[in-house]
């Protein structure tokens, strides 16, 4: 099959070496026999396949890899030599640093020693930093390849800093959560500092805050940026106002980490209209000339300490800071997650949005990964007692995993069908993240699924009971509250994620009078 590399129908040549990397370890040994002798076309998709099969290799078959690798950077076709190069890189063998040296101070064609410069920047390791630190690029190419380079190995070397507690002094945040959810975020910000934010746009939300403690006590955001300003624009003036303000963005920076700098951002530029060519040249122009106006801060797009964000439409440029070092504590506990599971910011709302009862019982016999319960349990209206289950082993194993980062938490789960599991009832709250039959199951199978977990609201519901069911069968939910006896609706809120808007139903369990 190695000898099929080389044909010359391109496409051929794409399917067997898709057949190779399937066959990884049965097709290795002949790889590496080829790699320094088969003829040029073959060898070149030799070396990028050892670069793709070596991944997955443990490191006792990696080991010869690389070392067909290093020898191959001395191969006389320079496309050969450029695919064994990336393959280093992605393998990130620091064995390899002193080849790939030798081979970049010898390689004469300039379209390959960007390859050779990015492979270092790659593998990392004090030998490339030195000889990176001092190596001057010869061509534009090389010029972008060692910036990126530099980039990636300048990231290897900080040290992990411990998170800021204040902004100095009060801010303005910009907080986002799903669209639909901006007053339960709202409510819960005002809870917590005393002060109500203002809805700014679908899904976001502003206020003025100093203490970052206070942040960490509201689960429905998703994200929060400090706010530099806005200012109106036109096509002669959008260059110098936007260096403004991302100059006024880092003096920010600067007071918020006074007593530890930052020193590396990430622009990023955001608008319906701006294409992907105005958008480099943009970052081209505002990153030189923030060299020229904050010189202790780099432009570091692999490795940033503070994301720039600026949102840029026809007449008006806005930006915004997202401090990437301050890290989010609050879902901590999801360490697993299955497909098609709720954000834990999103479930937190549709928690808060349930009316939970003091010291209830809880049922979700959809859990998934059991993201809807474990905002439950932390929700300020505790709970008595919760239970999740799910037909899929799969998700009730991330779910254990999960509840494994709690201690002493009430909360049980348990494989079983919503037709057929048991569950030992009465309890006070219902509360579940239906199958939508989108990336999982179809809209036949949750006919089914629907009816029977309805089936069994008189099994397992207290009367009065309430009951919270999300689901993108509108349609179906509506109906089937319109037409049982036994469950009132009381309102259906929408909610966006991730272009979905599914509806929550909040209603009770209980006979229709």
């Amino acid at each position: 099959m190695v000898d099929l590399l080389g044909d010359p129908d391109i496409p051929f040549r794409f399917f067997v070496g898709d057949l190779i990397i399937r066959n990884a370890k049965g097709a290795l040994d002949a790889l590496l026999e080829a790699a320094e002798t088969a003829p040029e076309e073959n060898r070149r998709s030799i070396a990028h396949l050892l670069g793709k099969i070596g991944r997955r290799l443990d490191e006792a078959r990696l080991a010869p890899v690389k070392k067909v690798l290093e020898c191959v950077l001395q191969d006389e076709d320079p496309k050969t030599r450029r695919n064994a190069a990336i393959a280093l890189g992605t393998l990130e063998s620091e064995s390899a640093t002193g080849a790939l040296i030798v081979a970049l101070e010898a390689e004469s064609f300039d379209w390959v020693r960007p390859s050779l410069i990015l492979a270092l920047g790659q593998i990392g390791g004090s030998e490339s930093i030195a000889f990176l630190g001092d190596y001057k690029p010869e061509c534009q190419a090389e010029v972008e390849a060692h910036v990126k380079a530099m980039d990636r190995v300048g990231g290897t070397e900080r040290e992990p800093r411990p998170p800021i507690r204040t902004l100095g002094a009060e801010r303005l945040l910009e907080l986002h959560c799903a669209p639909g959810q901006e007053d339960l975020l709202c409510d819960a910000i005002e809870r917590s500092v005393g002060e109500r934010p203002s809805v700014v746009q679908n899904g976001a939300v502003r206020v003025r805050l100093q203490e970052l403690i206070d942040l960490q006590q509201i689960r429905t955001w998703r994200e929060w940026l400090v706010c530099v300003g806005e200012r109106p624009i036109d096509a002669d003036s959008v260059d110098r106002v936007g260096l403004d303000l991302l100059a006024d963005g880092l003096a920010l920076v600067s007071e918020i980490y006074r007593e530890d700098p930052l020193t590396r951002y990430r622009l990023e530029i955001r608008g319906k209209s701006v294409s992907h060519r105005q958008r480099k040249r943009r970052i081209k122009v505002w990153s030189e000339g923030l060299k020229a106006r904050a010189p202790a801060y780099v432009n570091s797009p692999s490795h940033y300490e503070v994301e720039t964000r600026i949102l840029l439409a026809k007449t008006k440029v806005g930006v915004f800071l997202k401090l990437t070092e301050e890290a989010d504590s609050r879902f901590g506990y999801r360490v697993q997650d299955v497909p098609a599971s709720m954000h834990p910011a999103v479930a937190a709302g549709v928690v808060a949005h349930s009316r939970p009862v003091s010291k209830g019982r809880v049922l979700d016999p959809f859990c998934g990964c059991g993201t809807l319960l474990f905002e439950r349990a932390q929700c300020s209206t505790a709970a008595g007692y919760l239970v999740g289950s799910d037909i899929s082993g799969s998700a009730i194993d991330a779910a254990r995993t999960n509840l494994r980062q709690f201690e002493d938490l009430p909360l049980t789960f348990r494989r079983g069908d919503v037709g057929s599991v048991t569950h030992d009832g009465p309890f006070d709250e219902l509360i579940s993240n239906l199958p939508y039959g989108i990336r999982t199951g179809s809209h036949q199978k949750n006919i089914a699924s629907y009816a029977a977990l309805f089936d069994r609201l008189s099994e397992w519901l207290k009367p009065e009971a309430r009951l919270t069911l999300v689901t993108q069968e509108i349609e179906m939910m509506t109906r089937l509250f319109r037409d049982r006896r036994d469950v009132h609706l009381d309102d259906v809120a929408r909610v966006d994620v991730g272009g979905l808007q599914p509806g929550v139903f909040k209603g009770c369990y209980g006979q229709k009078k």
